[in-house]
């Protein structure tokens, strides 16, 4: 938990929500659905004992392979779910997304870049890659 000051010297603290590999599938809302209900009154039960976030953040994998449908569904998810367990008018400002290996649509990788990943794997060393993220 990491400490803020408020004017006065007093210190208070930042509550952070932290939600990660949700992996979202629409081939799968069978198995992810009740998960993700029990999730969101879990969150409003805290929030209802008065441990309310001031931001709300997602790391990595929110979808499962990075398709549109995927974000759809954790769009509504958290439209219809997180945001009504949360505290009254928490701005969605204060949810910060980091996307991770799962976020990434692979079908839109065009063939060079494919090329140049081949070429890095079978190189199979930190210094080609470390040149090649420094060029």
């Amino acid at each position: 938990m990491t400490k803020k000051r408020k004017s006065g010297g007093q210190s208070a603290c930042l509550r952070i929500l932290h939600l990660s590999d949700f992996h979202f599938r629409v081939d799968r809302k069978w198995d992810h659905d009740p998960v993700l209900a029990g999730l969101a009154d879990s969150i409003g039960e805290l929030v209802g004992d008065g441990l309310e976030p001031d931001v709300v953040v997602f790391t990595g994998d929110i979808a499962f392979s990075g398709k549109k449908k995927e974000y759809d569904e954790a769009s509504k998810w958290i439209d219809e779910k997180l945001l009504p367990s949360l505290p009254t008018g928490f701005d969605e400002s204060r949810m910060l997304f980091v996307p991770g290996n799962h976020d990434a649509d692979r079908d839109q990788v065009k063939t060079m870049v494919r090329s140049f990943q081949s070429h890095l794997l079978d190189e199979w060393s930190q210094d080609a890659i470390a040149q090649a993220l420094t060029d």
